[in-house]
């Protein structure tokens, strides 16, 4: 029998916003992730299969899925015809405010590149993952960096060219990661987003942005709790998420830190000093969805982005 190979990238989660930073700043989740696998198809047709949380939601059509778009896209770059199976391993919440469409992406880029053994530049692999991010969460890159590179990222456009920075983030901080069972759609969470600021939110925003940035990277804890608070999109959105005021009080006495809203949510993220808080944080909030039900993981950031976890053949 004919060797079959077959390339698997694993595509961690990530915290856009990263409570101020909205659409520039994002984080890299340590050890939640999806698996993204790419191989010949057997049928001689593109093939999607997807397994795990939220699989009997997400299209396996190639045309309506994200890997599809992506896969398509690398293919040409390729100059190839090969019909693809992708197989998707889920872990990450649909519409739960991780990143699960960015991984998509992401895996996409690096299975497919892999698959075809073409190489990409930065660009291009970057420019390829946003188009198929684009189709379902709008064009933004706080979520995508930080899948590809690890760490915190600044990103943004500048004159229509992505400007994309990466720092690594001080060892001291854990993340306690809380994900209702509730639904909150990027798009539709835009659409409860201010369209005017006034100087004071404006001048806060851009002050609190800041200081998170460099609080992560130095690990300066006071200068983190200061300026976790966002008082732009957080405000707008928390009433879709249940509880969320009794949440940030919870994690407060608990000693994170500071909690907020991961992206456009549900998922809630805190920050604390020390792995003993981050679990009593974990243990204080989920206490608040325990008829609801919710997802909890307690970890430190990841300075690992996305990786080949490496060549299968099967006969």
């Amino acid at each position: 029998m004919t060797e079959v190979e077959r390339i698997s990238v694993f595509a961690p989660a990530t915290i856009g916003n990263v409570g101020p930073g909205f659409d520039c700043l994002g984080l890299c989740v340590g050890g939640l992730g999806d698996l993204i696998s790419v191989s010949a198809s057997p049928s001689g047709k593109d093939q999607i299969v997807v397994r795990g949380r939220d699989a009997e939601r997400v299209p396996t059509d190639f045309k309506q899925n994200v890997v599809g778009l992506v896969a398509d896209r690398v293919r040409k770059k390729a100059g190839r015809q090969q019909p693809l199976l992708i197989e998707i391993e889920r872990s990450l919440p649909l519409c739960g405010g991780l990143g699960a469409s960015a991984a998509s992406c992401v895996g996409a880029v690096l299975g497919c590149s892999h698959f075809f053994k073409v190489a990409l530049t930065e660009a291009e692999a970057l420019d390829m993952a946003l188009s198929g991010e684009e189709a379902v969460a709008g064009r933004h890159l706080d979520n995508l960096v930080p899948c590809f590179l690890g760490g915190l990222t600044l990103s943004f456009f500048s004159q229509g060219e992505a400007v994309v920075r990466r720092f690594d983030v001080h060892p001291r901080f854990w993340l306690t990661i809380i994900t209702p069972r509730v639904e909150v759609a990027t798009r539709s969470a835009r659409d409860v987003l201010p369209q005017q600021l006034s100087p004071k939110v404006y001048v806060e925003g851009l002050s609190h942005a800041t200081g998170v940035a460099l609080a992560l990277v130095q690990g300066d804890a006071d200068l983190l709790s200061y300026s976790l608070k966002d008082p732009y999109a957080v405000p707008a959105r928390s009433h879709l998420v249940p509880h969320f005021q009794e949440a940030e009080s919870e994690a407060h006495r608990a000693g994170a830190l500071g909690l907020s809203l991961s992206g456009s949510g549900p998922t809630l993220f805190a920050f604390s000093d020390s792995l003993e808080v981050a679990e009593k944080v974990s243990e204080g909030v989920a206490s608040l969805y325990f008829e609801l039900g919710c997802s909890v993981h307690v970890c430190q950031p990841s300075a690992c982005g996305a990786y080949l976890k490496g060549h299968h053949a099967s006969s």
